[in-house]
């Protein structure tokens, strides 16, 4: 059987944006308009120093530590296949403002579209079938809106309005001209502020006739970054509502075993401090007294902590659990079908084959169920399959 053709794929990981195209191994974009606007800044850092404004003669003169030059945050928060073929769109937070850019992976280019924007940008889609991009906008008040902007990233406008948060659009691949995305209603407290927000539903926005309807939700589920299939199948990620909050019965053991575990912490300093310098436990329950030896105390310490990295490093490989899975709808009367489990993030390429990353890899699987990897890589943000 013929091993499954590798799609393109970009994916955001670490902070940095990758691209994967087939027979090759993953390669970090830089892009041109943050490495502009970081240059910019440090030529501003240069031209003012003398006046010791950000450190230098003045900042010791007066005592304090000199800062290190100039330097330009850049996040990505968007990206999608592009509005041309072979095309990538992404949208980025530089220094709090917001821009979009398109890159041409064949020619390596980057065009910037829109920069400068004080609106925060979220979660882009290119239509493939038209002209146009929708995305999300956060408000300052907690929630958010779908909007859709022109591929030159001009006219935005907001398509969705209420104390909710709306966020994933995505263009539906069936034909029809709807968005599909994710949103929940946001509670707030007595002075107004979000306290939480509610279960995420997927909804499906019809442009021609100006209406919202469900197309799926779960009591006690969110179910987030919806995409419908050239098919016409509803896929999404579905995880378990709230399941970062501590529970209560856990925040009422850590406070009962609080002041235990402060005077055993306590205890433990005083004893080796003890044991360091006259070369006594405070404590010889256990057995006879005996001659502490410090060398072995060090190593003990040092096999603890090499096992609490050791624990940690088993944590972190699980920090994606099997409960957020990609689950696809057929219809949408029908029942959810759970296809992979453990998935932090995933997209439907145009051919129905699917692409996720799970805590440590990238796989693709083909529209008959053939799962193949595509690429070791941890801490996956977004993916996109163009």
């Amino acid at each position: 059987m013929a091993e499954p053709a590798l799609p393109r794929v970009a994916f955001v990981a670490s902070g940095k944006l990758h691209v994967c195209l087939p027979g090759a191994a993953p390669e970090v974009v830089e892009s041109a308009f943050v490495n502009t606007v970081q240059e910019r800044a440090r030529e501003i850092q240069r031209r003012h120093a003398w006046k010791g404004a950000a450190g230098g003669f003045g900042a010791l003169a007066w005592g304090r530590q000199p800062q290190a030059p100039g330097t330009v945050h850049s996040l990505y928060t968007g990206l999608s296949r592009g509005p041309r073929p072979g095309t990538l769109v992404y949208s980025l937070e530089v220094d709090r403002l917001g821009a979009v850019c398109q890159f041409d992976p064949a020619t390596g280019t980057e065009r910037r579209l829109m920069h400068g924007s004080e609106r925060r940008l979220r979660d882009l889609c290119a239509r493939a079938d038209g002209p146009e991009i929708t995305l999300s906008v956060l408000h300052p008040d907690g929630s958010g809106a779908i909007a859709v902007m022109s591929a030159e990233a001009t006219d935005l406008r907001e398509l969705t309005e209420g104390d909710s948060v709306d966020l994933g659009p995505a263009w539906a691949d069936d034909g029809t001209p709807r968005i599909v995305y994710q949103s929940a209603g946001v509670g707030r407290d007595g002075a107004g502020r979000p306290a939480g927000f509610g279960p995420f539903e997927i909804h499906a926005l019809d442009l021609r006739q100006g209406e919202v309807t469900t197309l799926a939700a779960e009591s006690g589920a969110d179910l987030v970054q919806p995409r419908l299939a050239p098919g016409g199948a509803l896929y999404y990620l579905r995880r378990p509502h709230g399941a970062l909050r501590g529970t209560f019965l856990h925040w009422l053991r850590d406070a009962l075993l609080f002041v235990p575990r402060l005077f055993f912490a306590l205890f433990q300093y005083l004893n080796f401090f003890a044991a360091r310098y006259t070369g006594k436990p405070l404590t010889t329950a256990g057995g006879p007294e005996r001659k502490t030896d410090l060398k072995r105390l060090l190593q003990w310490a040092n096999l603890a902590d090499a096992d609490q990295v050791t624990q940690d490093e088993e944590e972190a490989a699980t920090r994606v659990p099997a409960s957020h899975r990609i689950e696809r709808r057929r219809t949408a009367d029908a029942t959810a079908e759970a296809l992979e489990a453990g998935v932090a993030c995933y997209d439907v390429a145009a051919d129905g084959t699917l692409v996720f990353a799970t805590t440590s890899a990238i796989y693709i699987r083909t529209p008959d169920g053939r799962r193949q990897k595509l690429c070791d890589v941890a801490d996956v943000e977004q993916l996109a399959a163009f």
